[in-house]
C-alpha cells in the first residue's frame, strides 16, 4: 500500500510549523541585515563556523543512532533502558566539550573572529554548543516515538520566544548582542524541550555501568561515522568561509551566508519535514526490502515534485527576495542565490539515500558517501573562486550534489534499490523546468525576462498539479480553493460578530 498520504498527513503538520520557522527566519534576518549590515551576516557566519563542529563533536551522532534504536525498540523498558544509557553520554560528552571550548578559546577567537570581539564570546558559545545538543536530544526522543505533535509544539515555541528575545538583545548590543541572543535561544529551548520530554512518561530504571558502555558502544558504532561525516561536512564549511574571508572579504562571506541559509529555507522546511517521519518508518522496514525500497521513492517521487515548485519561484524572484528580506547591499548574491537554490533542490533526491544507508547499519559506506560530497565541495568552491571570482559561488554546489548522487545511487543500486518511471518523469520535469528559468532570467533583459519566466512558471504549477492528481491522488488547486475558503469564512463570521 503506498504510503504517500501518510507522508502527506505528517508532512502537512510539520511543514505548517516550518512556514512559522520560515516566517520567523525572514523577520530575524531582515533585521539584522538592516542592524548590522553584511558585516554583522558575515560575523554571525563566523560564530555558526565554531558552532557547528562544537556540536557536532558533542553530539557524535548519538542524536541520529538514537532514533533508530528507540524507534525499533521492543517495549517501554528497553526504550527507558536506551533513554538512560544516552542521558549518561550527553553529560560526560557536554562536560568535555565546553572544557575543550574554553581551552582553545584563545587560538579560535585569533583565527576566526575579527579583533573587536574579546575570547570571552568563545566562551559563550561553548555554552551555546552544549545547550543546543540537549535541545536536540529532547527531540530526537519525541521523533523516535512518534510523537510529532508534540515535536512541533516544543519547536514552535523555542523558535517564537527565542527569536523574541534574540533580536530584543541584536537591537539595544548590536554586533556583541549577536552571541547573547544565540546564547538566550539556546537556553530558552532547554526547559521547553525537557517538558515535553518529560510528557513521555519514559520510566525510571536502573541501569549498570556495563550495560549503559554497551549501549553507548552500539550507538557510536553508527553515531560516531555519522560525526566523521557530520565533522567533514562542518569542517568543509569552516574552511570554506575561511578562505572567502582572506580571498573575497567578509562582505562576501556574509553574501554567501545569506545565499547558502535561504536556498536551504524552502529545502529544509521539507528534508527536516519529511525526514522527523521518514527515518523511524524507515528503521521498521529495513527488513523488508520491497517495503524499504517502495518508501524510500516515494519521499524522493513527492520530495522533488514539492521541491521543483519552491526552487522554480526562487529563480525567478531571487533579486526581489533579497532586496525585501535583507537590503539592497544584498543584490549581489542574486547569481550566487539561483545555482546555491539549483544545488539544493538535488538535496531532495540526496537525503533518502544517506537515510537508507544509515538504517541498513551500511555505516562506512554513509560516511564514504558524505565525504564524498563535502570533498568535492571544498575542492570546487575554492577551485572555482580562483578561476571564477564570487560568480563561481553556488555552481560548485550543484557539481558536488552531482557527485553525491551517483555515488549514493551506485552504492543504493547494489543492494536492490531501483528508480521508479514516476521517478524519473518527475525528475526530468524538474531539471528542464529549472533549465528554461535559468535561461529565461539570464539571456533575456527585465523585464521581459520576468515576463516570460513568470508564464512559463503558471505551465509549471499546472504540470505540477496535474502530476499530483494523477499519480499522487492530491488535488493541489482544490485544496488550496479549499483553504481560501475556509480563511473567507472565518473573516466573514468575525466581521459579523463584531
Amino acid at each position: 500500500m503506498s504510503s504517500y498520504k501518510s507522508v502527506i498527513k505528517n508532512v502537512g503538520l510539520l511543514s505548517s510549523a516550518k512556514i512559522i520557522f520560515l516566517a520567523l527566519s525572514v523577520i530575524r534576518n531582515k533585521f539584522t541585515a538592516v542592524w548590522l549590515g553584511a558585516d554583522g551576516m558575515g560575523i554571525m557566519s563566523m560564530f555558526n563556523a565554531i558552532l557547528s563542529p562544537a556540536t557536532t563533536l558533542a553530539d557524535m551522532g548519538v542524536s541520529t543512532s538514537a532514533v533508530r534504536n528507540i524507534a525499533s525498540s521492543k517495549d517501554d523498558y528497553e526504550t527507558a533502558r536506551q533513554v538512560k544509557a544516552i542521558q549518561t553520554f550527553y553529560v560526560l560528552s557536554l562536560l568535555l566539550t565546553i572544557s575543550i571550548m574554553v581551552l582553545l578559546a584563545g587560538f579560535l577567537k585569533r583565527r576566526m573572529l575579527t579583533d573587536s570581539l574579546g575570547t570571552w564570546t568563545v566562551y559563550a558559545l561553548a555554552f551555546v554548543a552544549a545547550f543546543s545538543v540537549l535541545s536536540n536530544f529532547f527531540n530526537s526522543v519525541l521523533q523516535a516515538k512518534g510523537k510529532i505533535a508534540k515535536l512541533v509544539t516544543a519547536q514552535l515555541y523555542s523558535t517564537i520566544i527565542g527569536s523574541v528575545f534574540t533580536l530584543v538583545i541584536i537591537y539595544f548590543f548590536r554586533i556583541d548582542g549577536i552571541v547573547w541572543g544565540l546564547l538566550v535561544g539556546a537556553m530558552i529551548g532547554l526547559p521547553i524541550g525537557w517538558y515535553f520530554f518529560n510528557k513521555l512518561h519514559i520510566p525510571k530504571v536502573e541501569i549498570s555501568a556495563k550495560d549503559s558502555i554497551s549501549i553507548i558502544k552500539d550507538l557510536l558504532l553508527t553515531g560516531g561515522l555519522v560525526t566523521l561525516a557530520g565533522f567533514s561536512a562542518t569542517m568543509c564549511i569552516v574552511f570554506a568561509k575561511v578562505f572567502l574571508l582572506n580571498h573575497l572579504g567578509l562582505k562576501v562571506v556574509g553574501f554567501y551566508e545569506v545565499s547558502v541559509a535561504f536556498s536551504n529555507i524552502y529545502i529544509g522546511m521539507i528534508l527536516q519535514s519529511m525526514g522527523t517521519d521518514f527515518f523511524p518508518r524507515l528503521c521498521q522496514v529495513v527488513g523488508q526490502p520491497r517495503q524499504m525500497y517502495q518508501l524510500v521513492n516515494e519521499q524522493m517521487e513527492i520530495g522533488l515534485l514539492f521541491a521543483t515548485i519552491g526552487v522554480d519561484i526562487c529563480l525567478i524572484i531571487a533579486p526581489t527576495l533579497l532586496i525585501t528580506l535583507y537590503n539592497s547591499e544584498f543584490i549581489a548574491a542574486t547569481d550566487m542565490l539561483r545555482w546555491q537554490c539549483v544545488g539544493v533542490g538535488l538535496r531532495v533526491l540526496g537525503y533518502p539515500l544517506g537515510y537508507l544507508l544509515m538504517a541498513q547499519r551500511r555505516n562506512i559506506a554513509y560516511f564514504c558517501l558524505q565525504l564524498s560530497f563535502w570533498c568535492s565541495y571544498y575542492l570546487a568552491i575554492t577551485g572555482g573562486v580562483r578561476f571564477f571570482g564570487m560568480k563561481f559561488i553556488g555552481i560548485d554546489y550543484i557539481f558536488a550534489y552531482a557527485i553525491y548522487l551517483c555515488f549514493g545511487y551506485i552504492l543504493a543500486y547494489k543492494t536492490g534499490l531501483r528508480p521508479t518511471p514516476l521517478l524519473k518523469k518527475v525528475f526530468i520535469f524538474s531539471l528542464s523546468s529549472q533549465f528554461i528559468l535559468l535561461l529565461s532570467v539570464f539571456l533575456l533583459p527585465p523585464p521581459y525576462s520576468y515576463l516570460v519566466a513568470s508564464i512559463f512558471y503558471i505551465y509549471v504549477l499546472w504540470k505540477a498539479d496535474q502530476i499530483l492528481k494523477l499519480h499522487f491522488e492530491i488535488n493541489l488547486m482544490a485544496n488550496l480553493r479549499i483553504m481560501l475558503s475556509r480563511i473567507r469564512l472565518r473573516i466573514f463570521k468575525h466581521d459579523n460578530s463584531e
